[in-house]
Protein backbone atom coordinates (compact mmCIF):
# COMPACT_ATOMS: atom_id res chain seq x y z
CA UNK A 1 0.00 0.00 0.00
CA UNK A 2 2.64 2.48 0.98
CA UNK A 3 4.53 1.49 -2.48
CA UNK A 4 2.03 2.36 -4.21
CA UNK A 5 1.07 6.09 -3.04
CA UNK A 6 4.99 6.61 -3.05
CA UNK A 7 4.74 6.22 -6.69
CA UNK A 8 1.58 8.39 -7.59
CA UNK A 9 3.65 11.17 -4.80
CA UNK A 10 6.28 11.34 -6.74
CA UNK A 11 4.24 11.29 -10.27
CA UNK A 12 3.28 14.77 -8.59
CA UNK A 13 6.36 15.65 -7.33
CA UNK A 14 7.43 19.73 -8.09
CA UNK A 15 10.71 18.45 -8.88
CA UNK A 16 9.88 17.45 -11.97
CA UNK A 17 9.26 20.03 -14.44
CA UNK A 18 6.35 20.66 -17.09
CA UNK A 19 7.09 20.52 -20.31
CA UNK A 20 8.25 24.38 -21.84
CA UNK A 21 5.60 25.68 -24.70
CA UNK A 22 7.62 28.60 -26.28
CA UNK A 23 5.03 30.31 -28.44
CA UNK A 24 6.10 32.68 -30.84
CA UNK A 25 4.57 36.12 -30.99
CA UNK A 26 4.02 37.80 -34.52
CA UNK A 27 2.81 40.76 -35.14
CA UNK A 28 0.68 41.17 -38.38
CA UNK A 29 0.27 44.50 -40.29
CA UNK A 30 -2.79 45.33 -42.29
CA UNK A 31 -4.63 47.85 -43.98
CA UNK A 32 -7.98 48.65 -41.75
CA UNK A 33 -10.24 47.22 -44.80
CA UNK A 34 -8.50 43.88 -44.89
CA UNK A 35 -9.24 43.00 -41.08
CA UNK A 36 -10.97 39.83 -42.47
CA UNK A 37 -7.72 38.19 -44.09
CA UNK A 38 -6.03 39.07 -40.06
CA UNK A 39 -9.18 37.16 -39.60
CA UNK A 40 -8.39 34.34 -41.94
CA UNK A 41 -5.16 33.72 -40.75
CA UNK A 42 -5.70 33.66 -36.78
CA UNK A 43 -8.31 31.37 -37.94
CA UNK A 44 -5.64 28.98 -40.14
CA UNK A 45 -3.14 29.03 -37.44
CA UNK A 46 -5.33 27.64 -34.37
CA UNK A 47 -6.85 24.90 -37.38
CA UNK A 48 -2.77 24.01 -37.66
CA UNK A 49 -2.65 24.70 -33.95
CA UNK A 50 0.29 26.28 -34.24
CA UNK A 51 2.31 28.09 -30.95
CA UNK A 52 1.69 31.37 -32.05
CA UNK A 53 0.23 34.49 -30.55
CA UNK A 54 -1.06 37.65 -33.15
CA UNK A 55 -0.91 40.83 -32.11
CA UNK A 56 -1.98 43.85 -34.24
CA UNK A 57 -3.09 47.90 -34.39
CA UNK A 58 -6.68 47.61 -35.91
CA UNK A 59 -7.24 51.53 -35.70
CA UNK A 60 -4.40 53.22 -37.42
CA UNK A 61 -3.32 56.36 -35.43
CA UNK A 62 -0.06 57.23 -36.01
CA UNK A 63 -0.46 60.90 -35.53
CA UNK A 64 -0.87 60.12 -32.06
CA UNK A 65 2.20 60.52 -29.82
CA UNK A 66 0.53 57.82 -27.46
CA UNK A 67 -0.83 55.40 -30.46
CA UNK A 68 2.47 55.47 -31.89
CA UNK A 69 4.31 54.45 -28.32
CA UNK A 70 1.52 51.60 -28.20
CA UNK A 71 2.47 50.43 -31.49
CA UNK A 72 6.43 50.56 -30.62
CA UNK A 73 6.09 48.60 -27.92
CA UNK A 74 3.73 45.80 -29.19
CA UNK A 75 6.23 45.73 -32.15
CA UNK A 76 8.94 45.17 -29.94
CA UNK A 77 7.56 42.04 -27.80
CA UNK A 78 7.29 40.44 -30.83
CA UNK A 79 9.59 37.77 -32.57
CA UNK A 80 8.62 38.79 -36.18
CA UNK A 81 6.05 40.77 -38.53
CA UNK A 82 3.70 39.47 -41.28
CA UNK A 83 2.57 41.92 -43.71
CA UNK A 84 -0.76 41.31 -45.41
CA UNK A 85 -0.26 43.12 -48.94
CA UNK A 86 -3.91 43.81 -51.08
CA UNK A 87 -4.70 46.72 -53.60
CA UNK A 88 -5.53 48.23 -49.94
CA UNK A 89 -1.97 48.39 -48.55
CA UNK A 90 -0.66 51.47 -50.52
CA UNK A 91 -3.00 53.70 -49.05
CA UNK A 92 -4.18 51.83 -45.62
CA UNK A 93 -1.51 53.77 -43.05
CA UNK A 94 0.58 50.83 -42.37
CA UNK A 95 3.63 52.53 -43.38
CA UNK A 96 4.70 53.83 -40.06
CA UNK A 97 4.44 50.39 -38.10
CA UNK A 98 6.25 48.47 -41.20
CA UNK A 99 9.09 51.05 -40.49
CA UNK A 100 9.18 50.53 -36.76
CA UNK A 101 9.58 46.62 -37.57
CA UNK A 102 12.00 46.89 -39.75
CA UNK A 103 14.11 49.73 -37.43
CA UNK A 104 14.08 46.17 -34.66
CA UNK A 105 15.69 44.47 -37.35
CA UNK A 106 12.93 41.88 -37.30
CA UNK A 107 12.12 39.33 -39.91
CA UNK A 108 9.20 40.45 -42.00
CA UNK A 109 7.27 38.42 -44.19
CA UNK A 110 4.49 40.03 -46.92
CA UNK A 111 1.55 37.82 -47.61
CA UNK A 112 -0.12 39.19 -50.85
CA UNK A 113 -3.66 38.11 -49.97
CA UNK A 114 -5.70 40.03 -52.70
CA UNK A 115 -5.94 37.48 -55.79
CA UNK A 116 -7.84 39.82 -58.22
CA UNK A 117 -4.83 42.55 -57.94
CA UNK A 118 -1.05 42.19 -56.55
CA UNK A 119 -0.70 45.25 -53.54
CA UNK A 120 2.39 46.86 -52.52
CA UNK A 121 3.83 48.91 -49.83
CA UNK A 122 5.38 52.16 -49.85
CA UNK A 123 8.90 51.47 -48.89
CA UNK A 124 9.66 47.58 -49.04
CA UNK A 125 12.07 46.64 -46.03
CA UNK A 126 15.86 45.18 -47.44
CA UNK A 127 15.36 41.19 -48.33
CA UNK A 128 11.70 41.81 -48.51
CA UNK A 129 9.99 38.46 -49.76
CA UNK A 130 6.23 38.12 -50.34
CA UNK A 131 4.29 34.91 -50.59
CA UNK A 132 1.13 33.85 -51.92
CA UNK A 133 -2.13 34.20 -49.15
CA UNK A 134 -2.48 31.01 -50.25
CA UNK A 135 1.08 29.04 -49.21
CA UNK A 136 -0.24 28.48 -45.15
CA UNK A 137 3.05 25.84 -45.44
CA UNK A 138 5.08 29.24 -46.38
CA UNK A 139 3.29 31.24 -43.64
CA UNK A 140 3.29 28.37 -41.11
CA UNK A 141 7.12 27.61 -41.76
CA UNK A 142 8.12 31.74 -41.33
CA UNK A 143 6.04 31.85 -38.01
CA UNK A 144 8.35 28.55 -36.92
CA UNK A 145 11.20 30.00 -37.84
CA UNK A 146 11.36 33.07 -35.91
CA UNK A 147 10.72 31.51 -32.19
CA UNK A 148 12.19 32.51 -29.41
CA UNK A 149 14.37 35.66 -28.31
CA UNK A 150 14.81 37.89 -31.20
CA UNK A 151 16.28 41.17 -30.13
CA UNK A 152 18.80 41.93 -27.12
CA UNK A 153 17.66 44.82 -24.44
CA UNK A 154 17.94 47.53 -25.91
CA UNK A 155 18.28 51.04 -23.75
CA UNK A 156 15.22 53.27 -25.10
CA UNK A 157 13.60 52.80 -28.85
CA UNK A 158 14.98 53.38 -31.87
CA UNK A 159 12.68 56.76 -33.30
CA UNK A 160 11.11 55.55 -36.19
CA UNK A 161 11.80 58.30 -38.70
CA UNK A 162 8.38 58.52 -40.67
CA UNK A 163 6.37 61.72 -40.97
CA UNK A 164 3.40 62.03 -41.86
CA UNK A 165 1.72 64.65 -44.37
CA UNK A 166 -1.06 66.35 -41.44
CA UNK A 167 2.34 66.96 -38.53
CA UNK A 168 4.10 69.54 -37.95
CA UNK A 169 7.63 69.08 -39.25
Amino acid sequence: RDTKWKSVTNQLSPEVEPEHVVVTKVFVIYAAKDYPFYERLTAQARTAKLQVEFDHMEVKQPWFAAWKAQCRTRIYECDGAIVLVSRNTIDGGIDWELECARLFGMPILGVNVDKDQRGSVSKEPPGWVVIDGGDWPGIARFIQSVKGPLLPHIEGWPTCSLQWPHQAA
